[in-house]
């Protein structure tokens, strides 16, 4: 017999389901393509799971209205997506909230969330942060492995809180390049901009151009891939780089197997101001370059900002640094790109040249190789310019550690690591690296500490057979303009 419950419920859906307007069509400008993706209703299998969900909240719950506790910067630095997914950051998500948000679909499609493939931000403005994630296939049935089939994208009403989700289709198998909030098209409202890996685990698969998101007022996702050059993404970023009022974007890859020509060397897509791009490449030189790098250049961070304070934004680009073994021939020669981070200083014009480019002396005080992995832009010694902290993991992407360069003033800088930071560098056993590190005031005391952002969730303990299990709570607290380690579990 059919209950009460079940008839309104079943009406419910009815009127919901009439609601929906699928659009099919696309339309097609300055070389991108705009296709919305539809909404995925939760199967009653998962409403358990949202119960579950609601009441994990970890360290992170927060039930008053977000304020933000990023430090501020300059203008032309307040146009940066670094400073708006930090402007708009609460905490990371914790690896006991991200088991709960799994998704399983059905017995073959089930969806990783990825505490590293997430921007937060206040889309339908009640005053509470919401979260737009990817969150990978986890392979089974015919996928081999996680990442090998399509993903899809959640977007969370009030995640810090008792939140909800839709789930929205997509063709990208694997993100992992990197996310950022900007304004594209002027309106006032910020689109995610989504950097892509689409060929991690096959490179058979299709190169992608960048995605932008548009999350509007009820939290409704519509996806617009470009369609310029395709790379293969380790990182991104995005401001105003030839200071003309609007958002510009930087294209690098990482990986160089299967590729053009064209797709050797960095590219800007240059805004007109209302979110249409024109492709240019980025560097004044490539051609001398060309000659160096046989299969172009690759570097896993490209991050804008402006350390020089001339109003400008630099570019701080790198791959590995440390004990690395550049690869050196007779005939290419990588040595001096491929093992150091470097600074390409900013000009009137939006482009850069590599004869005006700063390499970084750091002073390896692990004595170990580091891949580059984020940037982190803050005055933590109050003397009025900007210093340059970044992330950093070994080989195999289970451990971190982070380097300190202070800003002389003089557009040079200085490793001081070891005197201005403890324990900057763990080896696993209770975090894993971190893609992006942000400058906020999480201890409410005046000044700006250090808090990891984009955590890997995914590393696994091959003892126990189990993902690892980590802090709730790490940061570095400023203590007078060092800063010193806070954990919690």
């Amino acid at each position: 017999m059919i209950t009460i419950r079940k008839l309104i419920f079943v009406l419910i859906f009815i009127i919901v389901a009439c609601s929906k307007d699928v659009d099919s069509s696309t339309e097609v400008n300055n070389k991108t393509q705009e296709t919305p993706i539809q909404e995925q209703n939760n199967n009653s299998n998962n409403q358990d799971s949202n119960n579950n969900q609601n009441n994990q909240n970890s360290n992170t719950s927060t039930q008053v209205p977000f304020t933000s506790r990023s430090e501020r910067y300059s203008a032309i630095n307040e146009t940066t997506g670094y400073f708006n997914n930090q402007n708009n950051f609460y905490n990371y998500t914790t690896d006991s909230l991200a088991r709960v948000l799994h998704y399983e679909k059905d017995n073959c499609n089930s969806y990783m969330f990825s505490t590293s493939d997430q921007v937060t931000y206040d889309f339908n403005n009640d005053g509470y942060l919401d979260s737009v994630v990817f969150q990978y296939h986890s392979g089974g049935c015919n996928a081999p492995t996680y990442g090998y089939e399509t993903g899809i994208f959640a977007v969370y009403n009030n995640f810090f809180n008792e939140r909800t989700v839709q789930y929205f289709e997509t063709d990208l198998r694997w993100v992992a390049g990197d996310w950022e909030l900007n304004d594209i098209n002027g309106d006032g409202d910020y689109e995610i901009i989504v950097w892509n890996f689409n060929r991690h685990e096959n490179r058979d698969f299709p190169l992608k151009d960048i995605s932008i998101l548009d999350i509007d007022s009820n939290l409704n996702l519509t996806e617009r891939q470009l369609e310029f050059t395709g790379y293969d993404f380790h990182n991104g970023s995005s401001g105003d780089i030839d200071n003309d009022g609007d958002i510009d974007l930087i294209k690098w890859k990482i990986g160089n197997y299967d590729q053009k020509n064209d797709q050797y060397f960095p590219k800007v897509l240059l805004n007109d101001g209302t979110g249409n791009f024109v492709e240019e490449p980025l560097l004044e030189n490539q051609q001398e370059l060309e000659s160096e790098f046989y299969s172009g250049w690759g570097v896993t961070v490209n991050d804008l900002f402006d350390l020089n304070n001339d109003g400008f934004l630099d570019l701080i680009v790198g791959l590995d640094f440390g004990n690395f073994e550049p690869i050196t021939t007779n005939y290419y020669h990588f040595d001096d790109y491929y093992k150091d981070i470097m600074i390409l200083w900013g000009n009137e014009k939006g482009k850069f040249n590599t004869n005006d480019m700063l390499f970084l002396d750091d002073s390896n005080y692990l004595n170990i190789g580091q891949t580059f992995l984020g940037s982190l832009f803050t005055d933590y010694d109050s003397d009025g310019d900007i210093d340059l902290i970044t992330t950093s993991t070994d080989n195999d992407y289970t451990r971190y550690a982070i380097n300190i360069f202070q800003n002389n003033g003089d557009m040079t800088f200085t490793d001081v690591t070891e005197s201005d930071c403890t324990q900057c560098y763990n080896n696993g056993e209770d975090f894993s690296n971190f893609y992006r590190f942000y400058s906020v005031d999480i201890d409410n005391d005046g000044d700006y500490d250090l808090v990891p952002g984009d955590v890997n969730s995914w590393a696994w303990d091959n003892v126990n057979n189990q993902f690892k299990e980590y802090l709730d709570n790490l940061y570095w607290e400023n203590v007078g303009g060092r800063f010193e380690i806070r954990k919690e579990n």
